[in-house]
């Protein structure tokens, strides 16, 4: 089955890549497959203790719950622009590696990222996640400013 596979993270420029692969699912017809990769769901190592403790979670439900909520209205809102057949998920891991992963196991025709997610550090330290996946990915990528 061949599909757009957008990559979010709940940041801003998620949220441009969103409108994005919602235009190139109507255009092509392509069904949207939506990954939310997890590390910290976006929060400060601060802000997922606040927020554990404020919802007597554990790291790891806080964690799924603001995931749970990043693909929710992701999904929303490629429904409400008209986008064809959504599908969400949730993964652990490496996000690159994981992006990458699931795009090969859904033969993903191309991969729609934001050209900066949360991790801002990270990308300076180790290179970004659309850098490394302009660089290994097999199909073509989309990376929305």
């Amino acid at each position: 089955m061949s599909c757009i596979l957008l990559a979010i993270d709940g940041s801003a420029n998620s949220h441009r890549a969103t409108d994005v692969a919602a235009q190139l699912s109507i255009s092509t017809g392509l069904p949207i497959w939506v990954v939310n990769v997890t590390d910290h769901a976006g929060l400060s190592v601060t802000e997922l203790a606040e927020f554990s403790v404020a919802e007597h979670l554990t790291a790891r439900e806080a964690i799924e719950s603001v995931s749970a909520q990043i693909l929710g209205d992701v999904k929303a809102a490629l429904e409400t622009a008209g986008a064809r057949a959504v599908h969400i998920e949730e993964r652990r891991g490496d996000i690159a590696s994981t992006i990458l992963e699931v795009a090969a196991e859904k033969a993903a025709a191309m991969i729609v990222v934001g050209k900066r997610g949360k991790g801002r550090l990270e990308g300076l330290l180790v290179g970004s996640v659309a850098q490394k996946l302009v660089c290994l990915a097999p199909q073509t990528v989309v990376v929305v400013p």
